[in-house]
């Protein structure tokens, strides 16, 4: 009830978002992580020297702030809405904005740094738009045993969209004993879309130059899921390109993922394959094994290998080489809501590789994401603490 309250004192600061409206369900909810990482060492292309050990937040998972409402409207239909920011309890001075830059209105980077939408919910399924969290990062994180943080991470390496901006998405409901389907559409993908200026002339009997959505980079996801008790299934098919390029500027994604939860372990894999409309910038084929298992009481243990098969063998824009990962984890319930963990992996990198050891799927993404800081070396160890509420 008191986070209820405090949600719906602080919803009043978004007059545009909920004015006028009587929520009657208002949450806050958040995140706070700090930990502990250690890295260091040495593989294929990459050398580092010396061993960078640093007190971050975020290392488990992103610290946030969010608060979600919703309001009853008629025939079983709901009005929602859900803001998250990225918050960095380390120092406000080295956190960064959304689009990478130092500042912004909170320490995570502002108050969108995460996803922000409204929409509408009913029997037929669910309708949203703003910024929303990228399919496939999300599918990325949800097939792996370290999730999208920690060094046992492997997003970062195969290079993530983690937001997309400027979209709408249907999630439609669930049928036929755990079918369900996710369809998504971006304006813009990274930043507000765009007029082409060059598609309006103001002469007499002049011809505009372009078309106006020229330079926006629209993309499609579609997803179907099955869900049903232990079991979890997605395929996801996603294509990008700029609006009137010139020049082949597409880049087609699959993606397949799983999950079996046996009770004394759960197993869960991930493979996709992206490829530009060249092969040349981007054209890589990767996968990750893992299993989470609950023992002790308390304790939950982690493993995950993850491969990259780059055709490139580096050479490309957005490859980052031929290159495997080992992690190795451990947590510690504390309470419902708060944990220890510990961490531990390796990267061997290969043929043209060049991963770097970080501690979360903003490092190197297309967005310039909010996060953990720069990778470096191949071998990373981290420990701390978090708390849900």
């Amino acid at each position: 009830m008191q986070k209820k309250i405090i949600a719906l004192a602080i919803a009043g600061a978004f007059g545009g978002l909920v004015a006028g409206s009587a929520f009657a369900d208002a949450t806050i909810y958040g995140n706070a992580d700090m930990g502990v990482v250690s890295r260091s060492g040495s593989s294929g292309n990459v050398n580092a020297n010396g061993t960078a050990t640093t007190a971050d937040s975020g290392v488990s998972g992103d610290s946030y702030l969010g608060f979600k409402g919703s309001e009853d409207l008629e025939n079983g239909i709901k009005y929602i809405f859900d803001v998250k920011a990225i918050l960095d309890f380390s120092s406000q001075a080295n956190s960064k904005s959304s689009n990478g830059t130092p500042g912004g209105t909170l320490a995570g980077g502002g108050l969108t740094s995460g996803h922000a939408f409204v929409g509408l919910t009913g029997d037929y399924g669910t309708g949203v738009a703003g910024r929303l969290d990228g399919a496939r990062y999300t599918f990325a994180g949800k097939y792996n045993a370290f999730g999208l943080g920690s060094v046992g991470e492997f997003a970062d390496l195969q290079i993530h969209q983690t937001r997309a901006d400027n979209a709408v998405a249907y999630i439609s409901p669930t049928f036929a004993g755990g079918f369900s389907v996710l369809a998504a559409y971006t304006f813009n993908l990274t930043g507000l879309t765009q007029i082409n200026p060059a598609a309006q002339c103001k002469t007499a009997g002049c011809t505009p130059t372009a078309s106006a959505m020229d330079g926006n980079n629209h993309l499609y996801a579609i997803a179907p899921q099955y869900n049903n008790g232990p079991i979890s299934l997605t395929y996801d098919y996603e294509k990008a390109d700029v609006n009137g390029a010139t020049t082949p500027s597409g880049i087609a994604i699959n993606v397949l993922g799983g999950s079996y939860d046996f009770g004394v372990a759960k197993v869960l894999g991930y493979w996709e394959s992206v490829k530009d409309d060249t092969a040349t910038v981007w054209d890589t084929k990767s996968w990750t094994l893992g299993a989470t298992a609950p023992f002790g009481g308390n304790f939950l243990g982690k493993v995950s290998y993850g491969k990259i098969n780059d055709a490139n063998n580096g050479t490309g824009a957005l490859g980052m080489g031929n290159l495997s990962k080992f992690s190795l984890g451990l947590d510690y319930t504390l309470s419902k809501a708060t944990n220890l963990y510990a961490d531990f992996a390796k990267i061997d990198n290969g043929t043209g590789g060049k991963g770097t050891m970080a501690y979360s799927g903003y490092t190197n993404s297309l967005d310039g994401g909010t996060g953990a800081a720069t990778g470096f070396g191949t071998t990373g160890f981290d420990f701390g603490l978090a708390h849900k509420f």
